[in-house]
C-alpha cells in the first residue's frame, strides 16, 4: 500500500473520531440515556476503526488500490452516519449538526438552564412546637376530610419543625388548602415566598473587601449601574452581599456568592464574565440545594429530621456514609421514588451514589429549587 494510500484511510479515521467527539462534548448535559447511547456508539465507532486498521495492515504488502479505497468508503460512510444522526438529535434541541459544533464553549445562562414554571406548592406549618410534621399532616387531612374537600397532592415533603411542604396538582387545590388549614387551630397554610437569585464569583482575591465587591462590580459592569438609575433604586435595592466560600485548592482567592434583583441578574445573564478590579472573574447561579444526611432526602437538615436510622449515602443501608464498605452503590432516594412508582417505565436508575449529579433526584431537587427563584 502506498504512503497516500495509507494516509487517506488515516485521515478519514481521524475525521470520523473527530466528528463523533465534537457532537458528544457539545451534549454532555443531556438525559443518563442518550449519554449512554452515545459512550456505547463512541465504543462501537472505535471497534470499527480498530478493524478496518487491522484489514489496512493485512494489505500492507499487497498494493490492493481497491481495498484502500472500499476501506475510506466505508470510513466516510460512518462519518455521514454520525451526522445525520447528531442532526436528528440536535434538530430536537432546535439546532442543526452545523450549529451545535459552532456554539462556544461558554454559551449564555440561557441556554444551559431552563428554568421549570412555578410549582403549585402549599407551605403547612405548626403553631404548636410539640407537634412533628407526622402529626401535622394527620390534622391537615382531617380538616379537609371535615369540610369534605379532596385537593391532588401529588408530593408531600416533610420540613423541619413539624412543617409541611405539599406539592399540588393545581393552584385551584392550593387555593383549597391554604383557605381550609388556615381556619385550623394550630396551623397556618401559605404560598412559599420566591427568593432573588444568587450568583457566585470565583477566583477573588482575599485583599477586595465585602463592601469593594460590589462597589467594584457597579464600577466595572457600565450596564449595572445603568439599569439601577433607569429604575430609579439604589444598589442597596439590587445588590445583597451573602457571604464568602474559601478555597481549599488555592488560599489566596475565593468565591463570593451575592443575591441580585431580578433586573440586574438579567444584565449579568448575558455576560460570561464579569469585571472587579482589573480583573474579569467567572460567575455561576448559586443554587443551593439542602440535603439531609441523616436520611439522604432534600429539603430538610439532618437536625430537623424525623428519622431514627441513618441511612448511607453510598449504598442505601442502615449505617452511616462514612463506614461505609460496601462496593454496590444505591441511591436512597431514586430507590424510595421507584417504590412509588406503578409501572416499571417510570422507574429511574438507582445504581449511584446520592452525591451523584446525573441522579434523577437530585435533577428533581434542583429543578424545584429554580423554580423558587424569582428571575423576571
Amino acid at each position: 500500500m502506498s504512503e497516500t494510500a495509507e494516509s487517506a484511510v488515516v485521515s478519514s479515521a481521524r475525521s470520523a473520531i473527530s466528528t463523533f467527539n465534537s457532537v458528544l462534548k457539545k451534549f454532555t448535559n443531556t438525559a443518563n440515556d442518550v449519554k449512554t447511547a452515545a459512550k456505547a456508539c463512541h465504543s462501537s465507532l472505535l471497534k470499527i476503526i480498530e478493524d478496518l486498521a487491522r484489514e489496512v495492515e493485512e494489505c500492507h504488502q499487497n498494493s490492493g488500490q481497491h481495498v484502500v479505497d472500499d476501506t475510506k468508503q466505508r470510513l466516510d460512510s460512518i462519518e455521514n452516519a454520525i451526522k445525520q444522526l447528531s442532526n436528528d438529535f440536535a434538530a430536537k434541541q432546535g439546532k442543526t449538526y452545523a450549529s451545535a459544533l459552532n456554539t462556544t464553549t461558554t454559551p449564555s445562562r440561557s441556554e444551559t438552564r431552563s428554568r421549570p414554571k412555578p410549582s403549585n406548592v402549599v407551605i403547612v406549618k405548626s403553631n404548636d412546637k410539640k407537634l412533628n410534621s407526622k402529626e401535622c399532616e394527620k390534622r391537615v387531612k382531617t380538616a379537609l376530610k371535615r369540610q369534605n374537600v379532596d385537593p391532588i397532592v401529588t408530593n408531600v415533603r416533610h420540613s423541619g419543625q413539624g412543617g409541611l411542604v405539599l406539592t399540588c396538582d393545581t393552584t385551584e387545590d392550593v387555593e383549597q388548602i391554604i383557605d381550609i388549614v388556615g381556619k385550623t387551630a394550630d396551623l397556618s397554610a401559605h404560598k412559599p415566598k420566591r427568593r432573588n437569585p444568587r450568583i457566585a464569583i470565583y477566583g477573588v482575591p482575599q485583599d477586595i473587601s465585602e463592601e469593594d465587591i460590589i462597589t467594584e462590580l457597579v464600577a466595572k459592569n457600565r450596564n449595572i449601574r445603568e439599569i439601577i438609575d433607569s429604575t430609579g433604586t439604589t444598589v442597596e435595592d439590587n445588590i445583597t452581599y451573602k457571604f464568602a466560600l474559601k478555597r481549599r485548592d488555592n488560599p489566596n482567592t475565593c468565591t463570593h456568592v451575592l443575591e441580585l434583583s431580578p433586573k440586574v441578574y438579567k444584565i449579568v445573564s448575558n455576560k460570561p464574565r464579569l469585571g472587579l478590579g482589573w480583573e474579569q472573574h467567572r460567575w455561576a447561579d448559586y443554587i443551593r440545594i439542602t440535603r439531609c444526611y441523616q436520611c439522604q432526602r432534600y429539603g430538610h437538615i439532618a437536625k430537623d429530621c424525623t428519622e431514627t436510622d441513618q441511612t448511607c449515602g453510598k449504598c442505601s443501608e442502615k449505617h452511616s456514609t462514612s463506614d461505609c464498605n460496601n462496593s454496590n452503590k444505591q441511591c436512597a432516594n431514586c430507590l424510595r421514588y421507584n417504590l412509588k412508582q406503578k409501572s416499571s417505565k417510570t422507574k429511574c436508575r438507582a445504581d449511584h451514589t446520592v452525591e451523584d449529579r446525573d441522579c434523577n433526584s437530585y435533577i428533581n431537587a434542583k429543578s424545584n429549587a429554580i423554580s423558587r427563584i424569582c428571575y423576571e
